[in-house]
């Protein structure tokens, strides 16, 4: 089936079993989302939970700025 124009596909990659924890706004709302979809979905993902960072070795995340609904919908992208 063709796409929409303007219409993102999200990425097709395998699911593995490591999970990461996204703590998001002040309230710290957890998602918790497979560490290989997200990270093929951003590259700011990517990087944080596959480098050398503590989120990497703790597979937690804290985004203390972001908006809860907001990420929510990213998550349902994904």
């Amino acid at each position: 089936m063709a796409s929409v124009v303007g219409e993102a596909e999200p990425p097709q990659v395998p699911r593995g079993t490591k999970i990461v924890s996204i703590l998001v706004g002040p309230d710290e709302e957890e998602f918790v989302v497979h560490s290989d979809l997200i990270s093929a979905a951003s590259k700011f993902f990517e990087r944080v939970i596959e480098g050398p960072f503590l989120e990497a070795k703790t597979s937690q995340v804290r985004l203390s700025e972001e908006d809860g609904d907001v990420f929510e919908l990213f998550c349902t992208w994904l």
